[in-house]
Parts: structure tokens; C-alpha cells; sequence
């Protein structure tokens, strides 16, 4: 009804007619574009589509070979909705929409890896109201190598999947409605995109602002793009959901097998796909990061090389980073929250920068061998660089070692530094966060250090812990200390450790406050004898007789009264 307005005077009436109300038709299609995206499961329609038997109302799904090439296959299934679908909380009951994967072999029998979909019929969407809309949907994701796919000898395919859970959503999904276009949101599914990278792989730089992203450069890097030179902006927090994390840089050979321990212990640069960049936090944050546990197998590359970063290679830097909540369960070696290894560099190559990082929360990182707050070893030829680090463990945190060998190493900072050149640590600290052995070489900072410089540090309300209830030679119980459990190197004769000179220098405050030594012994005459103040444990290499690791530290402290010794029985 139009609004007549009367103007009145004196002498005669005029009316005006005001034209109507009209309603904002684009704000309500984003309204109902973003309704759509808020209530629609992506994940249980995919999961409907790809599990689909021929028995789904109100879905129709039709299998077929896209095209190949050399390596790849894709396969595409086209599902169709009628009346009686449900998914979230709509029924769609037309339309239809393609999905495409991608695979990583092109056998008959091939392991989905990532896939794209897209709307090809419009999809009618009937809300709670009883209102349809019209919606276009777009998004892709990855399948966790879970899903299958059979090409049968009369042309039709077969398919199963693994786990629904094994499904990952790019966070960058849309729903379009009356030509409002909104992006899904909500927690990270584990979907990957390349697409920053992929669209201009030219630049000097580039900023990356969500979990997709992030996963994308775990992808790149896992592939052979090393970053050289390349940096990489954080421009956001990320969350990363708690979902198993990929970490950043692995092996590059497939075929190297369980048992190949030279691997395990250095090797050359090609046998690693690492990250060689700058990657540059800007004070955000990631959330969340958790590395699922597989079986752990004795000293072998499988199942290592654990973090938000697997390998960083030499002259590669982390920095203005915190990470919250970090949850690596169980693992084989070299394991961080922020990078499992730092290789072994051919030629000259600078140091591994970490500076300015925090890692803060909920803290539990266990596994068998190599482990540290931070990062899990430095190989021999290679330096690492520690500034401003510090890790700040809410109650209940630790990092722990469970080897029964001599070569556990477990730190607060680093489990291993075993470079050839001088590392440093500047400022570094650790709080609130027990660090744990089995037998040897626990240390607040390190669990062992080859050669390196300490300029600032403090362990404070921490219990440093060695749990193994039958070590096999007391010196192997020795090997604990606020800095470092062991320092130098394996197999040293004498005569060697004495030419070393000097492995470990303290410069500035070493601060222990509230800092316990947990020994599985009694304190009986000769189970144990004073090492470093409390400071280090011993020289690396039990074997050597009559050696005073204390010769080869300049500036130990002599102030331990923030230290207790606890023996078993006490």
C-alpha cells in the first residue's frame, strides 16, 4: 500500500503518493547464502556422495574415468539430488553436483588424494520455513589417503572408503545464492590449498592465512619446493583443530626402508624435502597442533621427523611464532613442537634461526628418541640459533624420552645439538614442562650438546627426571642437568676429551628456580658423585674414565640453590 502524506494550509489540501517500501533483495541472498553455509554439512554430503551404495534417498551417484596422464588419474562421480535427501539441516531436492579426485597412481585399484567440487545443476535448498532457494556450492579438500577406488573389468568402478573422518574441507568452500556468494566457516577440516603458491610461484614472498594454506605449504614443501630464499608471512591466528597435522619437510625418498639407520642418524641433503625459507609468524599464533601416533619402530626414518616443521634445512628461520597447545603422543625420533631435524649441509651453509618463539599451553611430547621443546637434533655440520625462545607448560606438560638407550636425549629446548660449529642459545627458558628419560641425558635446555654457546637461560618449576629403575652403569645415571644431560661426543677417548677444549660456554645468568633431579636410585655411597653443580651431567661416552666434564665448560655456575637432588626412597 503506498503512504499518503497530506500537507495542509490555509486554502486546500495536496496529496502525495511516496513510492513503496521495497525490499533489499541482495542483503537477503547473502542472508540466506550465509544461512546455507552456516547450517549445510560439507563433510557428511561428501561422505553421502563418496559412500553412496545405490540405496541413499533422494541421491543418484555415477562413476567414471575423467581423463589420465603420465602419473595421474582422475576419477569424477556426478550425484544427483531428488526429493528426500537431508544433509545438515536442509533437504535438497534437485540439482546436482560433480566431484572430481585426484589420485596418486594409475592402477586399476588407486588411493584418492585431493578432489574439487562444484555445482553443474543448481541446487534447490528447502530451509526450515519450507522456503527453497536456489544455491550453487563450490569446495574441495583432501581424503587422507583413505579413499579407493576400482575400475572393474566391464567399465564400472567400485569404491570404498577407509574412515568418514578421513575427509578434509578447504575452510575456502562457498555457497551462492541469487548471485551472494559467502565462504563456510567454522574450525579447520584438514584441507589443503596451493592455489596462493601455485598462481604466481615468482615472488620473494607470500602471506598465508588460514589452516588450508598452512597444510598447502606442508604439501609444497613435501613435494620438493624447498622456498629458498622465499618468505613466507603468517597474516592471521590459525587453528589447527587438533586434526593430524602433516608436518612441513620430509623424506624425500619413499624407497628408503625401516631399517636404515644411516639415514637415521645424517645423511646428505637429497635424501630430505626440507624448508629452506624464512617463515615469519608476525606474533600470531598457531593453535592446536597434533601429530597422530603410528606404530614406533627401533631408530628408523619411519614414523620421525616430527613438528609443525619436519626438517628445517640449514640457513632456513622460524620466527615471531607462538604455538599453543601442542600434542605429539608418540612417536620414533626427532621430535619438536617446532621442527623434528636440522640435517647435515654440504659446504658452507648458515645457521638455523629460531628466534622469538613461544610455546605455550598444553605441552606432551613423547617419543623414543631425540626429543625437544623446540626442535629434536641438529645433525653434525650443520648450527642452529636459538633467541628469545621459551617454552611455558600449563600444568601436567612434559617432554619425554622412552629409549633404554644410550642415545635417548631428551631437552627443553633442543633434545640433541650435535653440530660441528658453535651453536648458540640466547635467552631461551622453560617453565611449568618436566622433562623425562629412561636412562640418561635430560636436560633443561639440552639433552646433549656438542658445541654450543648459552647466554641467558632459565629452567623454573620443572622437574628434570630420569625413570628408568635398573640403568645399566651408574654414569648412564649421571646424565642430567639443568643446561644439558651430556656434552661432547660419543666414543671420545680421553685423550681425545682433553684436545676438545672448550664443548660448552655459559655466558650471562643461568637461572634454576624450583628445579628437581629425579633419580630411579637411592642415594648410596657410590651410586652417584657430584657432576657440574647440577648444571651437566656428564661427557658424552660412559666408557671414559677419570674425565671431569666441568673442564670443558667455561662459566659454570656455582650458585645451585634452586636445585634439588630427589633419590628413590627420599
Amino acid at each position: 500500500m503506498a503512504l499518503v502524506v497530506i500537507l495542509t494550509s490555509c486554502t486546500n489540501q495536496i496529496s502525495v503518493d511516496l513510492p513503496p517500501v521495497v525490499e533489499d533483495s541482495i542483503g537477503k541472498s547473502k542472508e540466506k547464502a550465509e544461512n546455507i553455509s552456516d547450517n549445510l554439512s560439507l563433510p557428511d554430503l561428501l561422505t553421502a556422495i563418496v559412500e553412496d551404495k545405490g540405496n541413499t534417498p533422494g541421491l543418484t551417484t555415477e562413476w567414471s574415468r575423467s581423463n589420465s596422464r603420465a602419473v595421474f588419474t582422475y576419477y569424477s562421480v556426478l550425484a544427483t539430488f531428488s526429493e528426500g535427501f537431508s544433509v545438515g539441516d536442509f533437504n535438497i531436492n534437485s540439482g546436482a553436483l560433480k566431484i572430481t579426485f585426484e589420485t596418486s597412481t594409475s592402477s586399476t585399484k588407486v588411493n584418492l588424494q585431493s578432489f574439487e567440487a562444484s555445482t553443474v545443476v543448481p541446487l534447490e535448498v528447502e530451509e526450515s520455513t519450507g522456503r527453497s532457494v536456489a544455491a550453487i556450492l563450490a569446495f574441495g579438500g583432501v581424503c587422507e589417503g583413505k579413499f579407493y577406488i576400482t575400475e572393474n573389468d566391464d567399465g564400472t568402478f567400485s569404491h570404498r572408503s577407509a574412515s568418514v573422518d578421513d575427509i578434509g574441507i578447504n575452510l575456502g568452500a562457498s555457497v551462492t545464492v541469487n548471485g551472494q556468494t559467502v565462504s563456510t566457516t567454522g574450525p579447520w577440516q584438514g584441507g589443503v590449498d596451493t592455489a596462493w603458491y601455485e598462481e604466481n610461484p615468482q615472488l620473494p614472498s607470500y602471506t598465508i592465512s588460514n589452516p588450508d594454506q598452512l597444510a598447502g605449504l606442508s604439501k609444497l614443501v613435501n613435494s620438493g619446493i624447498d622456498f629458498d630464499n622465499i618468505t613466507i608471512y603468517l597474516g592471521e591466528d590459525i587453528d589447527l583443530s587438533n586434526l593430524a597435522w602433516t608436518p612441513i619437510g620430509s623424506l624425500a625418498n619413499d624407497e628408503i626402508g625401516p631399517r636404515d639407520e644411516v639415514l637415521v642418524f645424517g645423511s646428505d641433503d637429497e635424501d630430505y624435502n626440507g624448508f629452506k625459507g624464512v617463515f615469519d609468524g608476525q606474533g600470531h599464533v598457531v593453535s592446536n597442533l597434533y601429530i597422530k601416533a603410528n606404530k614406533t619402530l627401533w631408530f628408523t626414518p619411519v614414523n620421525s621427523f616430527k613438528g609443525l616443521f619436519g626438517i628445517l634445512e640449514p640457513g632456513s628461520a622460524v620466527q615471531n611464532l607462538t604455538l599453543t597447545n601442542v600434542s605429539i603422543p608418540k612417536s620414533n625420533g626427532f621430535v619438536g613442537s617446532i621442527a623434528g631435524y636440522v640435517p647435515s649441509s654440504s659446504g658452507e651453509q648458515a645457521a638455523v634461526a629460531l628466534k622469538n618463539i613461544t610455546v605455550n599451553g598444553d605441552i606432551e611430547i613423547y617419543a623414543l628418541f631425540n626429543v625437544g621443546g623446540l626442535v629434536g637434533r641438529s645433525e653434525s655440520g650443520s648450527s642452529i640459533n636459538f633467541e628469545n625462545c621459551s617454552i611455558a607448560g600449563s600444568d601436567g606438560s612434559y617432554i619425554e624420552s622412552f629409549s633404554t638407550s644410550s642415545i635417548a636425549f631428551a631437552g627443553g629446548i633442543i633434545g640433541a645439538e650435535y653440530s660441528s660449529s658453535d651453536s648458540t642459545l640466547s635467552n631461551v627458558s622453560i617453565s611449568g614442562t618436566d622433562v623425562i628419560g629412561y636412562y640418561r641425558a635430560v636436560g633443561g635446555i639440552a639433552g646433549h650438546i656438542n658445541y654450543a654457546t648459552v647466554s641467558g637461560c632459565s629452567v623454573r618449576d620443572s622437574v628434570l627426571k630420569i625413570k628408568g629403575d635398573s640403568p645399566s652403569s651408574p654414569e648412564e645415571a649421571w646424565s642430567i642437568g639443568v643446561i644439558a644431560g651430556t656434552i661432547g661426543s660419543d666414543g671420545q677417548t680421553a685423550e681425545a676429551v682433553e684436545e676438545a677444549g672448550v664443548i660448552l660456554t655459559i655466558n650471562g645468568p643461568a637461572v634454576a628456580e624450583n628445579v628437581t633431579l629425579s633419580f630411579p636410585f637411592e642415594n648410596s655411597e657410590g651410586s652417584w658423585k657430584p657432576f657440574c653443580n647440577g648444571y651437566v651431567g656428564t661427557y658424552r661416552g660412559d666408557s671414559i674414565d677419570g674425565v671431569d666434564p666441568s673442564k670443558s665448560i667455561e662459566g659454570l655456575p656455582s650458585d645451585s640453590s634452586g636445585i634439588t637432588l630427589l633419590f628413590k626412597g627420599d
